[in-house]
């Protein structure tokens, strides 16, 4: 699923924990992103492409068994359930959710575990470009929907959705062509995806009709930390 569609998330989980500030579900939604980012940085997870790049089924994420497995994201929801308070439940399904929608999109390369498992799941979406761009653009539109969007948060789901179009098309050629001969470019591409469409996503909620929807009172936050004692009878 695409970095936007993830962002969008996070403010549909907003409507239902209303007490959690949007920042941190921005962030949870995206945190197993981030370290997929990080371990190919490393070198310790990897993609592998065709010898000509022209749509998404040419991308294969070969190895990436720690940050996209089940296992990695069970662990990281739980620890959040249990490390936060009031906004563990929360932050631990926007966890979940980041895996969820790259199941119903992905080829089957999500692993079941961190090692000694050959089994991997995804419904194989991404082997149909049309197709994935198809879903994609519903969810971005079902969610933006969902939340009762701002015009400026549909404008960015629909200008996000319609620049991936190069990689789920091949009479349009793309960034996603130079993988070919520098494939690990790839987590450095989604890092900028990641580091423009969380602030915008906050923003474009911050100048909505209802931008308290996307924060938290002073109260609430000095709750989650036990530092205020609790109001009311």
């Amino acid at each position: 699923m695409n970095a936007m569609n993830h962002a969008i998330t996070a403010v549909a989980l907003k409507k239902s924990f209303d007490h959690v500030p949007l920042v941190w579900l921005l962030v949870s939604v995206q945190l197993m992103e981030m370290l997929w980012i990080a371990l190919n940085w490393l070198g310790l997870e990897y993609i592998t492409v065709e010898d000509e790049v022209r749509t998404i089924a040419d991308i294969h994420l070969a190895h990436m068994p720690y940050s996209h497995s089940i296992a990695s994201a069970v662990v990281l929801a739980a620890i959040s359930y249990v490390a936060f308070r009031r906004t563990g439940l929360a932050i631990a399904l926007g966890i979940l959710s980041h895996l969820v929608l790259d199941l119903i999109t992905h080829v089957p390369d999500i692993a079941v575990v961190w090692f000694g498992w050959d089994l991997e799941l995804g419904t194989g979406i991404y082997g149909l470009p049309l197709v994935a761009f198809a879903v994609e653009t519903v969810y971005g539109l079902a969610i933006w929907r969902y939340v009762r969007g701002s015009i400026g948060l549909l404008v960015a789901v629909v200008v996000f959705q319609l620049g991936t179009l190069s990689a789920h098309v091949t009479w349009i050629r793309g960034l996603e062509a130079s993988l070919a001969n520098n494939p690990a470019m790839l987590a450095t591409g989604i890092a900028v995806q990641i580091a423009v469409t969380l602030p915008l996503v906050w923003w474009l909620c911050r100048r909505s009709t209802a931008p308290e929807q996307c924060n938290t009172t002073s109260q609430q936050v000095l709750e989650e930390y036990g530092s205020a004692p609790e109001s009311g009878p």
